[in-house]
């Protein structure tokens, strides 16, 4: 799974810089973005009847406050019903996490993949 920071944030730092702890809670941040929003993301029937599947790359830009601004879909999964989807779960889950204190920044912009799957398990 990509997780990457696109963009940037504005803040007395643009990166955690040297401190180990700070790039791994930087880390840890985007990881709990990308699980929440996929525990949160709905697969609408209409798509599951139709068997569509695929991936949406969503880019967003998240405050340090947890709220959503910006919100665009990056690469389409090629199927208009997962792309709304996509863009629906944004508007639904505001606002995300607030940034850890290590995280100077006001703001980030991102794009991370939110997969519609049929698999089994």
């Amino acid at each position: 799974m990509a997780i990457a920071p696109a963009g940037s944030g504005t803040g007395t730092a643009a990166t955690p810089g040297d401190d180990p702890k700070a790039k791994r809670e930087e880390a840890d941040y985007y990881s709990l973005l990308s699980a929440h929003l996929n525990r949160k993301k709905r697969y609408p029937s209409e798509a599951k009847k139709a068997r569509q599947q695929g991936v949406v790359t969503v880019r967003f830009t998240v405050h340090a406050d947890g709220r959503i601004s910006g919100s665009s879909i990056r690469t389409s999964s090629g199927h208009d019903l997962l792309d709304q989807a996509t863009l629906d779960l944004m508007e639904r889950v505001a606002p995300l996490p607030r940034f850890p204190r290590s995280m100077t920044r006001d703001r980030v912009t991102i794009s991370l993949p939110i997969d519609y799957s049929l698999r089994t398990k």
